[in-house]
């Protein structure tokens, strides 16, 4: 860059010293010295003293900015030509004026408003401006409120706003068929009205009215627009009323066409065979009257829908339920008592049933009277149709027609026996309403009310089929065997058990089925909608019914037999209870892992089965089933087989774990191991001790094994018999155990890729077994096994993959030209890496913003410190004058007073 010219002045050097310089801006502003403007001096408004205030700020800041001695200029040791810096040129003084400026309108009102609760914000245009006058801030109102007023739009769509404020409606009103409805003084010529218009326009309209149509060159107005709505919807107006017409002769047609329709629909009824020779002709078929009161008779007496009611709630049924079980009670206590009532009559079934049997009995035959008097039928007919009103009603129940036998009889009685035949059906009605009033809960007394009235109309034809009422009268004998009988019938309702010493007296010497009925009335009677605190004494009682049938000591039948009928029962109450069952299986493996015992009981094993089912066994890890694969696993690897029994045991459990891996197929080496182990037992090769780590194979006696016999089903609380019995039991145990690793084979083939290694030991194993003294069976189930597995191993061998070193990317040779950057520059800090580049750039914008705010906090700071100086300073000088005005006036309070006393001394002296 060229350097300056010597003749050029530096600046701030020329024109004077800065003094004379700002002087002469000023009076070139018009700020200071003589105005000699003809404009001015002609001016005979004098002008506001604000305008000049605020003009004289305008020049001042116009002649601050251009102060040399407020502008800081940051030198480059070299001047590139196109280059901006940013912070080269600054105005710390106007800086510092406007951060000032900025404090005292935030700061200084926060902290005058310190500590004070209520503040006042004036929002009304102008207040806060200065610079405007009243009648200015008043007119600024006015015009926003006006903006406001019309941007609302209200009279927009209203007719009379035209002619109120002198508008020009150019459709005259509004009008129909071309002529002002304030003329018209007839509305009943405009035709029937159409409820069924919508007020939709066709597509072809919409476009032609809104999007354009019609003439090129003509512009059409509301005027024309309206009378094109009108025509439109005269239009289809007339459609809708064709349509409608057309409708009508369909459905006319359709009324004459009704006979050949039904034909079509009715059944084909067989023609009669022809008369025989010499019988007299038949009489001629009925004219269309007769057909028609034909119709009208068959779909008078066709049936008629039942009335049923809503669906009832699940609490609705609970408490029904419960209401049922609580009359149940009460009935066996009266009969325990040796009373016998009607509801216990009923139970016997010597009243109501009875009853209800008569009632049908009766019905139908009143229905085959009926059918067999046709020509009485059309007498009634007749009649109903002249007195209609008269009829009397159908009575339901339950959905139930409890009256049907009267309503046919009447119609064969005369009409004069109408009355009393509706009077009998509202005495009816009535007993009804009493008896859905009842809060026993009894119907008995009104049924027979309404079976008397039903069997007065036909007193005649049977009088044994009136019951009798009241009271049976029972022998000693009778009595005692009913009081014995309600004596061993099961309670329908019991206070629940608190403990597990009440629930086992409970339920000792209790079958299956009636423990299941137990349960499901303690169910219904402390249903958890029903009380407070219900959901927990069911929730107790589950626990105790799982201990009870956890640590019972019967056979395997037994046991079997006992949870397959309370198996619905327990499920249900699990599901209800999770918690509760959870808690006590969780208890109960715990106290199970402590304490370990013998050999697993058939009632256990069935408990373990049970928690299978309920609970996930494919979760990673569960609150019940992983503890209790623990403990079956344990069991596995520390109880060897010292019999069959031992051992139909240990296959049980391993049954147990591979029912719970059928989904996760998580491995089990005890379960396979001990599986293993007993086929090896059976082996003519003494098993090594490495390939199956258990032992088993040398705690299982085997010499007296009877392979050869046929196998059979082995229960699990061992063999019962000889020893014949007890050696061919091995036979179907070595079946059991060849099932097994067929089981282990297919639920593990694809999953694992150390089949091969698994199966090897024990295709070994399953070669070495003595085929000449095994059974057909056994021989074809071990042959199965071996070949699955066999190729199960050879499959996986050939698709796994072998284990390699890991491999890694070749190594680069390293590069000997150097690393050359078209973009580089000294400025720029180069780091290669993305993510570290973002961190420093981060790191370098938080130290800045950190630097700014801590510097802002501190400037502040400083605002607040001197206003509170300057704040105590006005506080001190107003106290200091305060004081010097009282002190001043004390003194001349004192003057006045010495200068009396003065007065009085003299007087006294003269």
């Amino acid at each position: 860059m060229a350097p300056p010219k010597p003749n050029q002045p530096k600046p701030g050097a020329s024109g004077g010293s800065t003094l004379k310089r700002l002087k002469d801006n000023l009076k070139k502003a018009g700020v200071i010295g003589v105005k000699t403007s003809k404009k001015i001096a002609k001016s005979t408004t004098p002008a506001r003293k604000s305008n000049l205030a605020q003009r004289a700020d305008e020049v001042l800041k116009s002649i601050r900015s251009k102060n040399p001695f407020e502008q800081k200029v940051n030198r480059t040791k070299h001047d590139v030509l196109g280059r901006k810096l940013k912070g080269s040129r600054g105005q710390p003084g106007l800086t510092r004026q406007k951060g000032l400026e900025t404090r005292k309108d935030a700061l200084l009102k926060d902290l005058a408003s310190r500590h004070k609760v209520g503040s006042f914000v004036d929002r009304r245009i102008g207040e806060n401006n200065p610079n405007l006058s009243a009648e200015e801030k008043m007119m600024l109102r006015w015009t926003k409120e006006k903006q406001k007023s019309a941007s609302r739009k209200k009279s927009h769509f209203s007719i009379d706003d035209d002619d109120a404020h002198g508008g020009n409606n150019s459709l005259g009103g509004l009008t129909h068929l071309g002529q002002s409805i304030d003329e018209l003084a007839n509305f009943d010529d405009f035709g029937p009205s159409d409820d069924e218009y919508d007020g939709a326009l066709s597509k072809e309209f919409v476009n032609q009215a809104l999007f354009g149509g019609g003439e090129a060159n003509k512009h059409k107005t509301k005027a024309d627009i309206m009378k094109e709505l009108i025509a439109k919807a005269k239009f289809h107006k007339a459609e809708r009323q064709r349509i409608k017409e057309e409708n009508e002769e369909m459905r006319v047609e359709l009324d004459e066409e009704l006979d050949a329709i039904r034909g079509l629909l009715m059944d084909k009824k067989t023609n009669p065979p022809p008369p025989a020779s010499g019988a007299p002709a038949a009489a001629p078929v009925g004219n269309d009257d007769d057909a028609f009161d034909q119709i009208v008779r068959e779909l008078k007496f066709d049936k008629r829908a039942k009335p049923t009611d809503r669906t009832k709630t699940e609490d609705e049924i609970a408490a029904e339920e419960k209401e049922r079980l609580e009359r149940l009670e009460r009935q066996r206590l009266r009969r325990m008592n040796g009373d016998s009532d009607d509801d216990s009559n009923d139970e016997r079934g010597g009243g109501f049933r009875q009853r209800r049997l008569k009632r049908k009995k009766e019905e139908e035959r009143a229905a085959a009277a009926g059918a067999r008097d046709g020509s009485d039928s059309d007498a009634s007919l007749g009649s109903d149709d002249q007195d209609g009103d008269d009829e009397m009603p159908l009575t339901y129940r339950d959905g139930v027609l409890i009256n049907k036998s009267v309503f046919v009889k009447s119609r064969n009685r005369p009409a004069a026996s109408d009355s009393e035949e509706d009077e009998s059906d509202a005495e009816g009605d009535d007993s009804d309403d009493a008896e859905d009033e009842d809060d026993d809960g009894s119907d008995l007394a009104s049924d027979d009310e309404e079976v008397g009235q039903e069997h007065e109309f036909s007193a005649s034809e049977d009088e044994d089929d009136q019951p009798k009422s009241g009271k049976l009268h029972l022998t000693e004998e009778e009595r005692t065997a009913m009081m014995a009988q309600a004596l061993a019938e099961l309670p329908y309702t019991f206070p629940a058990p608190a403990s597990q010493a009440e629930f086992d007296l409970f339920v000792r010497g209790r079958s299956a089925a009636d423990i299941k009925t137990l349960m499901e009335r303690f169910r219904a009677i402390y249903h958890p909608s029903l009380g407070e605190g219900n959901k927990e004494r069911q929730g107790k009682v589950l626990s105790f019914l799982l201990r009870h049938l956890f640590t019972q000591d019967g056979s395997a039948a037994t046991a079997r037999g006992t949870f397959d009928t309370l198996y619905p029962v327990l499920i249900d109450m699990i599901k209800a209870h999770t918690l509760a069952a959870a808690q006590w299986a969780s208890d109960t493996l715990a106290a199970l892992m402590s304490a370990p015992g013998g050999t697993f009981r058939p009632a256990q094993l069935l408990t373990f089965k049970l928690l299978l089912r309920v609970f996930s066994a494919s979760d990673f890890h569960h609150a019940v089933v992983t503890p209790l694969l623990v403990v079956l696993a344990h069991y596995l690897a520390t109880h060897p087989p010292r019999s069959v029994a031992d051992a139909t045991v240990g296959l049980f459990v391993v049954a147990l774990c591979l029912d719970a891996q059928e989904q996760s197929k998580r491995w089990l080496p005890e379960a396979f191991n001990y599986t293993t182990a007993l086929v090896a037992a059976y082996s003519t090769v003494t098993a090594d001790v490495n390939k199956f780590p258990t032992t088993t194979a040398e705690s299982l006696p085997t010499a007296s094994a009877n392979l050869g016999a046929a196998p059979s089903r082995l229960p699990l609380d061992g063999v019962t018999g000889g020893k014949a019995k007890r050696s061919a039991a091995h036979a179907s145990l070595l079946l059991m155990a060849l099932r097994t690793l067929a089981r282990f084979d297919s639920l593990y083939h694809a999953a694992l890729p150390s089949v091969p290694e698994l199966n090897a030991p024990v295709l070994a194993t399953l070669r070495a077994l003595p085929d000449s003294k095994m059974h057909a069976d056994l021989l074809t189930q071990r042959d199965a096994v071996a070949s699955s597995m066999q190729e199960h191993a050879d499959r996986v061998a050939k698709t796994r993959s072998v284990l390699q070193l890991q491999k890694h990317r070749p190594v680069a040779i390293a590069a000997k030209e150097p690393e050359y950057e078209a973009h580089y520059s000294l400025d720029r800090r180069d780091n290669p890496d993305h993510i570290d580049k973002e961190a420093e750039k981060l790191k370098a914008q938080y130290k800045k913003e950190k630097k700014g705010a801590i510097r802002e906090l501190r400037r502040d700071a400083e605002f607040l410190a001197a206003a509170r100086v300057q704040e105590q300073k006005r506080k001190d000088r107003e106290y200091e004058a305060k004081m010097k005005r009282v002190m001043g006036r004390l003194g001349d309070e004192v003057g006045e007073l010495n200068k009396a006393e003065r007065a009085s001394k003299r007087l006294k002296k003269f």
